[in-house]
């Protein structure tokens, strides 16, 4: 499986960079100029990043001849940077000119998320404090990427996770800690990419 890392710098109004991986197999080359070839826009999670689709990217490709029907669920805290995304055009990196090809609507949709309730938000103040207080006592620090490792295959939640996934997370999903900058004494040790600061305010403020 092949991989383009991508970045649309902000403009018409939107003030934020948007980066973006493209992932594909050579046979998938033919269909370039295909109007009715299939696009998949996956979107990750707060706290996770997005080369965690890589593993399950990887496997839809390997059933690619199959005749199954793809529908994408998006939620509506994307909806502008999507926009944005799907009308960047070839200009700005895409590979594909989403402008001139027909998009799909929904035909129905299936939504199984905790963070949605029908009957409005209120309903989610448990859920957002059990949240919070994970995000706020989530270990985020390790002397080194192994050490992590380890770490997370113990840990009841991410043991369970594909091993695969383990190993994007460690690559992309941990960065130097801050400490390891200073030139005296400098910590050498590793954190979380996305911050525990940074994942507690998206459950603050995003549902």
């Amino acid at each position: 499986m092949l991989e383009e890392a991508v970045t649309y710098p902000p403009r018409d109004g939107y003030p934020l960079f948007l980066t973006a991986k493209r992932y594909w197999i050579p046979e998938f080359e033919i269909h370039a100029e295909d109007p009715e070839a299939w696009t998949l826009i996956l979107l990750h999670s707060t706290a996770s990043h997005k080369e965690s689709w890589g593993p399950t990217l990887e496997r839809l490709f390997h059933c690619a001849g199959r005749d199954n029907s793809v529908k994408i669920l998006t939620c509506d805290k994307y909806a502008e940077a999507i926009y944005h995304f799907l009308v960047a055009s070839p200009d700005y990196g895409a590979k594909v000119d989403f402008r001139k090809r027909r998009l799909y609507g929904f035909d129905s949709i299936t939504i199984v998320d905790p963070m949605l309730s029908p009957a409005g938000s209120h309903h989610l103040n448990k859920l957002r404090t059990i949240l919070i207080k994970g995000a706020y006592e989530r270990r985020d620090v390790w002397p080194d990427r192994v050490t992590a490792m380890k770490a997370l295959r113990r840990r009841d939640r991410t043991k369970k996770w594909d091993p695969r996934i383990l190993v994007v997370f460690i690559k992309h999903g941990i960065r130097p800690h801050p400490g390891s900058y200073y030139l005296e004494n400098p910590y050498l040790g590793v954190t979380l990419a996305c911050t525990r600061d940074q994942e507690a305010l998206e459950y603050k403020i995003f549902f």
